[in-house]
Parts: structure tokens; sequence; C-alpha cells
């Protein structure tokens, strides 16, 4: 790395500690080479396996809580309250982080899913952690946010609790500050190994693909990123205003506009949540050729994406690409049944056969 690049990144690391932050056991994890896949598509394909990290179920979502957390830590709150749909990572994450922390979880989540029934995945784990539940059928964004400032109020005049709420502003400004420190640490990790990729993938509406490019702008514009939506909003909007927030608190002087974010809507499917035949597809491609887990709410998604475009020539031959997995393993055994049924297979059949070969 050129001094420039690794003066810059020091800088960047240096307004970073200026924010309060936890620990929540996050590492440098492994980046790999995917040897079949890559021999395979004729692409030079790396992994950064960043469902290993933080506290369970884990992910990459770990580093942007740390200054989350920071902040709650910091002001002195006794609890937290957040919501989404019932198998959220984010929700998930955020129960064990303040269970490390002592404090107690409150969360708002959607009862609307075939899987929001099962007490299974990333539900199960909220409920391992202690959450205290309130199920609803409220869509996400405004409405389950409105509910969550509700509840804020019950318990903070009945109950006298002072309870952090996660709004989405606050939280997202936070969190892009931990992806800009996950980009920061990927770069040099990939440095070191010399494997400079012209593309990173990552499944994005949000922070991940704002710390992740305002960290390309900033330290290696050539590098592109790849965003795959896993839910069906204006990610261009959201990420651009994200990008030049974050920005301006770290008095960096770069602005971008929608024009310069590249994100796919179309592997979305029928909405957040639901499973596709093509991310079933990327469940068992990367399975059986890579040995990595994937699952169909996130990060099959963004496989499938990758995939379409490494096989109808998006993405050239010959050209370095990494993948950021950014967890989600609870969910890989949660829809299990759904994406057997997606290749045309069956878990009963499956348990049948193998009890026959005993």
């Amino acid at each position: 790395m050129n001094k420039e690049k690794s003066v810059k990144i020091e800088e960047l690391r240096t307004k970073l500690n200026r924010f309060p932050k936890v620990c929540l056991d996050t590492f440098l994890t492994p980046i790999v080479r995917l040897e079949r896949i890559s021999d395979d598509l004729e692409i030079e394909v790396f992994v950064k396996k960043e469902y290993l990290n933080g506290v369970p179920p884990g992910g990459h979502y770990a580093h942007a809580l740390e200054y989350v957390f920071g902040d709650i830590i910091a002001n002195g709150y006794i609890s937290v309250i957040h919501g989404g749909p019932s198998q959220s990572n984010q929700c998930a994450m955020v129960t064990a982080a303040s269970t490390k922390y002592g404090l107690k979880t409150h969360l708002v989540l959607r009862k609307q899913l075939p899987n929001d029934l099962s007490d299974r995945g990333n539900l199960y784990t909220d409920q391992l952690y202690g959450a205290d539940i309130r199920w609803v059928t409220a869509e996400l964004g405004p409405e389950i946010d409105g509910l969550k400032k509700e509840w804020y109020g019950e318990l903070s005049k009945i109950n006298g609790e002072r309870p952090y709420l996660f709004e989405r502003e606050k939280v997202d400004a936070l969190s892009c500050l931990g992806m800009l420190e996950l980009f920061l640490n990927t770069y040099e990790q990939l440095d070191v190994q010399g494997e400079i990729p012209s593309l990173i993938y990552v499944v994005s509406c949000g922070p991940t693909q704002s710390g992740f490019l305002l960290g390309t702008k900033l330290i290696n514009p050539d590098i592109k990123i790849v965003g795959v939506r896993e839910i069906p909003w204006d990610a261009q909007g959201i990420i651009s205003k994200q990008v030049n927030s974050t920005a301006e608190t770290l008095e960096e002087k770069v602005r971008v506009t929608g024009d310069d974010i590249v994100n796919y809507p179309e592997f979305v499917g029928e909405g957040y949540g639901l499973p596709t035949e093509g991310g079933a597809k990327a469940i068992k491609y990367f399975a059986e050729k890579g040995a990595i887990l994937l699952e169909p709410v996130y990060t099959a998604k963004m496989a499938d994406a990758f995939l379409t475009h490494a096989r109808d020539g998006t993405i050239r031959k010959g050209t370095k690409v990494l993948i950021l997995h950014s967890g989600g393993s609870p969910l890989t055994y949660a829809y299990s049944e759904d994406t057997y049924g997606r290749l045309g297979k069956s878990l009963k059949e499956f348990a049948i056969q193998n009890k026959q070969h005993d």
C-alpha cells in the first residue's frame, strides 16, 4: 500500500476513535479464495467470512452495533427498543449485544409470513436471550417505527424505564461508522494478501453499502461496490444520503448522488423475508462448490445476483471479486424446508432415504 493510502486510513481511524465504542467480540475474519467456484466461473472469487464475527448469532452488523452500543452505554440507558420481522438478523444481534451488557431488550416483531410463526432461527435466539417480544402485523418501515415509539412512551411513563429507542436515522448514522471501519480493515487485509478486487458484492439497502462506498471514495475509487437490496426500498436515495451525511460528520469532502449507487432491485423477489428460486439455487451452488452456507433472506439474494452477472457477462472473465458474507446463519436452518422445496426436494424424503441406508 502506498504511503498516501496508509496515512488516509490512519487519519480516518483517528476520526472514528472520537466516537464511543464497545467490544462485541469482533475480529479480523478470513478472506479466502473459493477455488472451485473461481475455476467454474473463470472469475477470481473471494469471500470475507463475516458470518464468523461478533456475538452469536454473529455477522458483520456487530461492527455497526459496537458504535450504537457505545452510544447506549455512554449515555446510561438500561434497555433498548427495536423491531422488525421475527427472523431479523439485526434484532437478534441487538438482543445478543444487550445481553452482553446487561440491558433488557424490547422487540416489536411482525407476525405476517410463514416463518414468523416459527420458534426457530433468529426468533429462537431472541427468546433464549430473554427478549420481551410484542407481536404486531404492521408493515416494516414507518408502521413498525411508530409502534416502537408507542412502546417507548409506555415504558418511559408507566414503568419509569429509560430505554434507548432504535430510531432509524440515528442508528444508521452510527452504523455507517462501523461499516466504514469494516471496509478499512478489509482493504488493509486485501492489500496484505495482494488481492485488491475490482468489485465487492454486498447485500444492502443502507449502512453496509454506504460505509463501503464512502471507504472506496476515500481510499481507492477504482473499486466498485455492487449492492443487492433485500427489501424493496429506494436504495439509491437512502445510501446517497447516508454517504453524504457520514462524510460530513467526519469532515470529509465527499459527495455522491443516486447515480453513483450501484444497487440491484430485481433479486428481492416478492418481498422482504420471502425466499426466491434463484436464491435457493445460489444456496445449493455455494454449498456444493464452495463449502459456504448462505441463507435465503439476505446473502442468497446477493449470491443470486453475483452468479447471474458472472454467467451473463456483466462480470468479465478474470475479474477479481470479493463477496461479503454478512451472516444470518440461523436462517439457513429456519428456512431449510422452503429451500429444499424450491430445489424440488423434500426433507422428509431425504430423511427416509438416509434411514434406508442405515
